[in-house]
């Protein structure tokens, strides 16, 4: 599974919480995948991904999720100095967020700017300890 916050042109999410999520499934047990996307707490599109190759994908468990987005923000802005990417020195407005499960490991990760580049901050989802960070020129 993996989650990711998508971009409405809207320069939010410094309260941890963006109104548009895109969510993607795969089923082991076949090739196949389902790609979900939710708009203000509505499922509002829903793909089947057939011969959906899922190697990449590593299992997220609820229990290993002790952190929120609204937790980890005001680590990343404080420390980091973390800011709203503006939709002109980056393609997006706003903070974003991704749940990813690496190498047994689920990553809680904010994005934003560091001085006007793409940036960011990895979480460890279930201790809340700041695990690594990414600046792109």
């Amino acid at each position: 599974m993996e989650l990711n916050s998508i971009d409405d042109n809207q320069p939010n999410g410094e309260n941890g919480f963006r109104s548009s999520w895109h969510l993607l499934f795969n089923l082991p047990s076949n090739e196949e995948g389902l790609a979900i996307t939710i708009e203000n707490r509505e499922i509002v599109k829903e793909i089947v991904l057939e011969d959906f190759d899922s190697s990449y994908q590593n299992e997220i468990f609820k229990g290993q999720i002790n952190f929120n987005s609204d937790e980890i923000i005001k680590i990343a802005i404080s420390d980091f100095k973390l800011e709203k990417g503006n939709g002109q020195d980056v393609i997006f407005s706003g903070y974003h967020y991704k749940l990813i499960e690496d190498q047994g490991i689920q990553f809680l990760t904010v994005v934003g700017t560091i001085d006007s580049k793409l940036a960011e901050i990895h979480f460890d989802a279930q201790t809340g300890e700041q695990i690594g960070w990414t600046e792109t020129n």
